[in-house]
Order: C-alpha cells, then structure tokens, then sequence
C-alpha cells in the first residue's frame, strides 16, 4: 500500500454515524451542521466542500482521523453523476470532487462554477469504482474551466 508522508498530520474527528465499512475508508467526509467536531460521507449536493478524506473505519463515537490537505489515496467512481461531474474517465491532473457517499467524482464544468477538492497525482481509471492518489486542497475551491 502506497504511504504518503506529510508535515501535516491527520486531523482527529468523532464519527458520526457507523464509518466502520470498508467502503467508506478513503472517501469525503465532511463536518456535522452540530458544531461538536463530528464527521460523516460528504454529499455534493448539499456540501460541496469537504472537510477532507477518511484514512480509518471509525465506529459511530470512534476517532475519524481526517487528512486536509497533502496527498492521499481516494475512492473514486466514474460511473456515477453528481451536481456537474461527468462520467468520462479519470486521469492524471483531472480535477476531482466529492460526490453522493463521499465518492471522488471527475470535477466538469457545464457552464458554472463547480467545487473542486484534489487533484489526481497518479492512477487513472477509465470506467467503473476504484482508487487514485490525488493532492487535496484545504477546504476546495471553485472552478469555472473543465479539466
């Protein structure tokens, strides 16, 4: 398993629902609207900004170790459409964005500006679910060009 080292280390959060899943390791989460440092699965449509990507399976109550920024592997879908995400494939320096289950999403412009999160490093994936290695930025930011 590839390991990313980075002066930045994971910040600790409470899961707030069961995370302990396998598919949810690696994906978007995003903080709880009750302001008590709880995460859970990001959902593009009503956060488009996450907080950051899982690196553990915490246990609804357990520590969610969160990484903000730096380089991390992430769960990617290129099936799936979410907000402006298209379902083309995924290379290296495509945009990415979180989508409905906290999903990393190819990040496509349809003439707005759409929540961009990491951008792929290494890995690509020309159809179906899988990984890519990307370098997050904290807190997104919001593109008006297509990748």
């Amino acid at each position: 398993m590839t390991k990313y080292f980075t002066i930045v280390p994971d910040v600790p959060y409470i899961a707030d629902a069961d995370l302990s899943a396998s598919a949810n390791q690696y994906c978007f989460v995003t903080l709880s609207a009750c302001h008590d440092d709880s995460v859970y699965l990001s959902n593009s449509s009503s956060v488009p900004f996450p907080q950051g990507v899982l690196q553990n399976s915490p246990c609804s109550g357990e520590e969610a170790q969160v990484r903000v920024i730096g380089f991390t592997k992430l769960r990617v879908d290129t099936q799936k459409t979410d907000l402006w995400a298209g379902t083309s494939p995924l290379y290296t320096n495509n945009w990415v964005q979180s989508g409905s289950k906290g999903v990393g999403l190819k990040s496509a412009c349809v003439g707005t500006a759409t929540a961009v999160s990491g951008r792929v490093i290494s890995g690509s994936l020309s159809s179906g679910s899988g990984f890519v290695h990307v370098l997050l930025y904290p807190q997104g930011f919001t593109s008006t060009t297509a990748s």
